[in-house]
């Protein structure tokens, strides 16, 4: 990260240890959802498609504008995946 009137990066330590690679999982769970027709298990909703386009967007807001920003828009955490039983 560069802080605001900084010039070098700093590393940012992890704050919750997740380090596994699992990311193609979301995709397993989506695949999932479609082969059972459990769409109760794909976790990749419009709600929360808005929500992280709102905070991507209020990201570059708040730094152009150099202030925080607040999200208007909310969603439901989706239940924790478990990888051994994602297909």
């Amino acid at each position: 990260m560069i802080r605001k009137n900084g010039s070098d990066w700093e590393p940012i330590p992890l704050s919750h240890g997740y380090k596994d690679p699992n990311r193609g999982l979301g995709v397993a769970a989506m695949a999932q959802a479609l082969i059972t027709g459990d769409s109760s298990a794909h976790r990749a909703n419009g709600e929360l498609a808005y929500h992280v386009l709102e905070a991507m967007h209020g990201f570059h807001d708040a730094s152009e504008a150099g202030r925080h920003y607040v999200t208007k828009s909310s969603c439901e955490k989706p239940a924790a995946l478990n990888p051994q039983t994602v297909l």
